[in-house]
Parts: C-alpha cells; sequence; structure tokens
C-alpha cells in the first residue's frame, strides 16, 4: 500500500506494480485523479479516505509506504496507520534529514530522507573522482536540500583520512550550504559562489573556479575535465543550465542535472549535452 500524496508515491506505486506476483494499492486523492495513466493492471488507485476504510485497505498489508507533500503531513499519516491495530511497519519518505533522524530514533517504523538516498544513488552512478585520472574540484549548482546532500555526500564518501576536500557550491542562496556543512565543516572546505538561475551565467562562473585548482605538472599524470552537478529543484532551470555548462566545457568534463522527469526532457538534449 502507497499513502499519500507525495512527488514519488505514483512513480514508487507503478514500479511495484509491474511485479506480477504483487498487488498494490495507491492511495491519494491527486494519484485518484490521474486517468492518464493508470499504470500496471495490478495497481489500484483510490482517493483518500476515513480511517475505517484506511484500516481495511492495509489489512493484509506487507509494505506501506507513506509520503506527502510536506514532512509534517507525512508524519501525520503515519500517525493515523500507527492508530491501526496490527497496522504493517511502514516506510516514511522525508524530505529533511533530521527530520528522518528523528522518526528512526523514536519509532518502530522506518524513514528514508530521499533527497540523501537520490544524493547517494547519483554520486554511485556519477562520483566526484576517478581511478584513473585527476580531476579539478567537483562543483554542485542548485537550490534546496537535494544540492545541499550532493554536496555533503561528496565529503562523507570520498574524503580520504587527513585530507580537506573541496567542494564548489554554486546558486542564489546559501541556506542549502549551511545544511551541507553543517557537523562536517572541518573535513571540506566548501566555497561558495552566487550565481542566478540564467544559463549564460553558468559557463564563466564554472569555468573560473576550474582555473584555481593547481593540477598535476604536464605528464606527470592523466587530468579531466570536471564533475558538475546541477540540483535545481525546478529542471526549467536546472537543464538549461546544465546543457550550457555542457557545451562549453571540455569533452572529458562531465554535467549531472537531475530532474523529475527525465523522459519528458531527452528530446530536447542534442549534441554535447548533461548526462
Amino acid at each position: 500500500v502507497v499513502l499519500g500524496d507525495g512527488p514519488n508515491t505514483a512513480a514508487l506505486a507503478r514500479a511495484y506494480g509491474l511485479d506480477d506476483s504483487v498487488h498494490v494499492a495507491l492511495v491519494g486523492d491527486a494519484h485518484a485523479l490521474a486517468t492518464d495513466d493508470p499504470g500496471p493492471e495490478r495497481l489500484v488507485r483510490v482517493p483518500a479516505v476515513a480511517d475505517t476504510l484506511l484500516r481495511k485497505i492495509l489489512r493484509g498489508a506487507t509494505q506501506v509506504l507513506i509520503e506527502e507533500a510536506t514532512d509534517g503531513a507525512t508524519i501525520d499519516l503515519a500517525r493515523r496507520v500507527r492508530a491501526i491495530p496490527g497496522y504493517a511497519r511502514s516506510t516514511l519518505l522525508l524530505e529533511d534529514r533530521d527530520v528522518a533522524t528523528q522518526w528512526n530514533g523514536a519509532d518502530d517504523s522506518w524513514a528514508i530522507c530521499r533527497s540523501a538516498q537520490l544524493a547517494l544513488e547519483l554520486l554511485r552512478r556519477n562520483p566526484p573522482f576517478l581511478e584513473d585520472a585527476m580531476v579539478p574540484p567537483p562543483v554542485v549548482i542548485g537550490d534546496g536540500k537535494t544540492a545541499g546532500e550532493v554536496a555533503r555526500r561528496i565529503v562523507t564518501g570520498w574524503q580520504q583520512p587527513g585530507e580537506r576536500i573541496i567542494v564548489h557550491c554554486v546558486g542564489r542562496e546559501p541556506d542549502w550550504l549551511d545544511a551541507a556543512r553543517a557537523g562536517i565543516a572541518e573535513r571540506a572546505e566548501f566555497t561558495w559562489t552566487d550565481m542566478g538561475p540564467h544559463a549564460a551565467d553558468g559557463p564563466g562562473i564554472v569555468k573560473d573556479l576550474v582555473a584555481q585548482w593547481r593540477g598535476p605538472r604536464a605528464g606527470r599524470a592523466t587530468v579531466k575535465g570536471p564533475r558538475v552537478y546541477v540540483a535545481y529543484a525546478d529542471a526549467t532551470v536546472g537543464v538549461p543550465m546544465a546543457c550550457a555548462l555542457a557545451a562549453s566545457l571540455t569533452p572529458d568534463a562531465l554535467v549531472i542535472v537531475l530532474v523529475d522527469n527525465a523522459d519528458a526532457w531527452e528530446h530536447t538534449l542534442t549534441g554535447p549535452g548533461p548526462v
């Protein structure tokens, strides 16, 4: 059972429904109305319901996933589920890392910080440093919690003992930088460059940051271009920015852009483009 009107609930329910051995109920007002994409046959969409009917839906459920538009709403829905006798152990998808940590320390359900998980998977697929070449310090461009988690996980995942790596952070408001540095500021040098959400500004700023790097002397090691992560909450800002960067940086640079619907943007990426 997938509960709530969060940004990931429909995709999660659809993914579970692809398994022929699984029946899935997606409960939430927004998704009950999304008849243009019914999903797999084993996926049933149900409007938000009162506790009496919710109890019947949860009866026999082997797994319950909960996500609403905000962390507060997600926790409120989780409280309703916990009040139902014999409910299945639930998994909450939360946006804030601290809220997820607090919930996991006080409840028998499990909370996942979606921005942290997204950052971990992004960096697993596209690491900020290479084993076969030296690269300039990574650059994170964007806003919001996901951008902060990407910058943070670069440090916690790739810092070597005694090393103080550099992570360049670029954006309009530095609140996500503060979240990234919390508790690990002494382990890395987080730089900040102010930049508006205009694609034309990105290439020059990133090139200036890369130029600050003192790489190895010529012939001493293989050198490749920077790893640049573009993580805006709004894909209409992030995709043009990433495309402008990919077109202007050296071919061996890697530009990665986060979007909520890759299929919607794939046809716009022509020539040298971001991942």
